[in-house]
């Protein structure tokens, strides 16, 4: 049996910060392994917190951290909201891929004996979708798809590795800023609302870490798990979001054809800065106006983790833009 001693890399970001909470609910021992500060987060007193660039630390002494713990949940590396330096992929394979291989197997050699590690439904839709080569068009989703091939190649019998391909997540962070406030200063915003045909399979954060829990307690070795909860079109969401506000707005959908012309000048814009987006901008318009749904009923079923709660998480989320606006002024 698992005892339960655990290190989270990555527990002060948004989704490590929520199971670290749901870890010690549970009873659990847990540490925190960041590079970022944990100013204004409530963390529990009882958590050990680390602050390091766990990429700038020499290999045996990141041994002698893991040492002595029985499970790790990674639950860092870099999101497609970043845009690097061309080439992407360099970038992306270098945080995903290059990063979260060398953890792996330094917790492998440390002696753990279960990993779970966050990826991205972009990975399921890869495999899904297999002729619109996502993994080909877009360099952060060949990173995520990369990631998921390297680590688990180091499921051993005694080293258990599971993934988690996380889809849109709702929720609130204390202290940080959401990130869905561009989307509702947008809407508060006196401009029409335009928006995209399509739509996609959201869930509360509190459900994510009961899921990172269960994959921790009954997760298989060598498994994918797509977790996820209710599958949501954007004018739901966006309506959703409204009547929350108490704003009312008609809802333009915008042709998928006028969409790629913007896009093509913003991936026009990233080049002359140098840039380069991790999900090509042209080719992202056929994955925003599709609805990328799917069933998550054998990720509950084997992680049993909890569902709904979106309106409630979308509440939450809210409040945090207008607690982010506020402290910003």
């Amino acid at each position: 049996m698992l005892n339960k001693k655990g290190i989270i890399i990555g527990g002060t970001g948004f989704i490590g910060y929520h199971a670290v909470k749901e870890f010690i609910k549970r009873g659990y021992d847990i540490t925190i392994l960041a590079k970022d500060t944990v100013e204004n987060l409530a963390i529990p007193k009882n958590v050990q917190i680390m602050i390091a660039d766990i990429n700038k630390i020499e290999d045996s002494k990141v041994l002698d951290v893991f040492t002595g713990y029985d499970f790790i949940v990674y639950a860092a590396g870099a999101d497609d909201r970043v845009i690097p330096p061309k080439p992407a992929y360099d970038f992306f394979y270098k945080e995903n891929v290059i990063s979260t291989q060398r953890i792996i197997s330094i917790a492998k050699a440390a002696g753990i004996k279960k990993a779970v590690v966050l990826g991205s439904y972009f990975a399921y839709f890869n495999r899904l979708w297999a002729d619109m080569d996502l993994s080909k068009k877009h360099p952060y989703i060949r990173s995520r798809v990369e990631q998921e091939e390297v680590c688990l190649k180091e499921t051993e019998e005694y080293f258990q590795v599971c993934i988690l391909e996380l889809p849109y997540i709702f929720g609130y962070m204390e202290g940080r800023k959401s990130l869905w406030q561009p989307l509702i200063d947008y809407i508060k915003s006196p401009w029409p609302l335009f928006y995209t045909k399509g739509g996609t399979n959201m869930i509360a954060v509190e459900h994510v870490a009961e899921a990172i829990v269960g994959a921790i307690e009954r997760g298989e070795g060598g498994a994918i798990y797509t977790v996820g909860d209710e599958n949501v079109s954007w004018n739901e969401l966006l309506n959703n979001i409204m009547t929350i506000m108490g704003v009312k707005k008609n809802i333009i959908t915008v042709p998928s054809f006028i969409l790629k012309g913007f896009m093509y000048f913003l991936a026009l814009i990233h080049r002359i800065k140098g840039k380069e987006s991790g999900l090509n901008p042209v080719d992202y318009v056929d994955i925003q106006t599709t609805n990328t749904f799917f069933n998550p009923r054998e990720a509950i079923e084997v992680l049993g983790y909890k569902t709904g709660g979106l309106r409630e998480a979308l509440e939450k989320n809210i409040k945090g833009c207008d607690v982010s606006q506020t402290s910003n002024k």
